[in-house]
């Protein structure tokens, strides 16, 4: 005789059902009571308050929503007045710890010109005077206070190249030239959008290149063609801010200057060298007039 099987899936069906029913009902009981906790704790506030009460707490509450609405715009409108220079700041005085990044201009490095000459036994050299090489100098300007500052900038240049005709081609001699400038930028007056200053400076430049023999029997070794530039000076002249154009982080700086220069050149052939050395004192001075933009017209933007 076989046990009869008792129906548990008739079973568990209807109690599915039955805990699915209950935890929806606990959950709309749990939403129900925190979503009318806010407006019970107020109706316990205002049990046993006058219409009156009511309505002057209920006016307070705008009254503090709109000052505190008032506080965050006035803020906002302070910070950007602030920013735009606005308020009365000077915007020479609002870079003061800041770093601008800018143009230094450029520098004309001297470098010798010649040719080996002899043998490799009995060399010797033919000077052909002094060439130059242009190094544009970029760096940066910090101001440690409203007073004082840093300048401190590097340069590079390279030349070379080829020629070439139907039936033959050379290099072009190969030339390459850095530069370094150290300043102590001084502010003696400013005004909203100009400062007026004083630059004590030094530039120091070197250039370096190679001339290799003419072809013939038993050549002598290549030239070794070298030259620097040291220059000891100031300039006087003026910094514009663009904050007359909301712009304040862009400035235009104009000077003149005077300087103190050592040039020499050299030429080295193996154990034989030349060399041509000169010391000057100028002012600046241009061949073209559009050369003020590269050599006392300088561009700026601090951050």
């Amino acid at each position: 005789m076989n046990p009869t099987k008792f129906p548990f899936s008739a079973l568990c069906a209807p109690m599915a059902s039955m805990m699915v029913a209950a935890a929806l009902s606990s959950a709309a009981f749990v939403s129900t009571t925190l979503v009318s906790a806010p407006a019970l704790a107020d109706d316990e506030e205002d049990e046993g308050k006058s219409d009156e009460e009511i309505e002057a707490e209920e006016r307070a509450r705008k009254r503090k929503k709109a000052e505190a609405a008032e506080a965050a715009a006035a803020a906002t409108a302070a910070e950007s007045v602030k920013s735009s220079g606005s308020d009365g700041t000077k915007d020479h005085d609002r870079w003061v710890g800041h770093m601008g990044v800018g143009w230094f201009g450029v520098s004309s490095v001297p470098i010798a010109a010649g040719s080996p000459t002899g043998t490799d036994e009995n060399p010797g050299i033919a000077p052909g005077g002094t060439a130059s090489l242009s190094v544009p100098t970029i760096g940066v300007r910090y101001w440690l206070s409203e007073r004082a500052g840093i300048d401190a900038g590097v340069g590079f240049s390279l030349a070379t190249g080829s020629i070439s005709a139907t039936t033959q081609a050379a290099d072009k001699q190969t030339a390459w030239g850095v530069a370094a400038h150290l300043g102590l930028p001084l502010s003696l007056a400013s005004g909203k959008h100009i400062s007026i200053q004083l630059t004590p400076e030094v530039n120091f430049g070197y250039a370096s290149s190679t001339v290799d023999p003419a072809v013939q029997k038993d050549p002598p070794p290549a030239a070794e063609l070298g030259g620097t530039r040291l220059d000891v000076g100031a300039r006087f002249g003026g910094e514009v801010h663009f904050g007359f154009m909301d712009i304040p982080e862009l400035a235009l700086e104009g000077s003149v200057g005077a300087y103190l220069t050592h040039q020499r050149t050299t030429i080295t052939v193996k154990d034989v060298e030349y060399a041509d050395s000169s010391v000057l004192f100028t002012t600046a001075s241009f061949k073209n007039p559009w050369e003020i933009f590269t050599s006392t017209i300088a561009a700026r933007y601090y951050f």
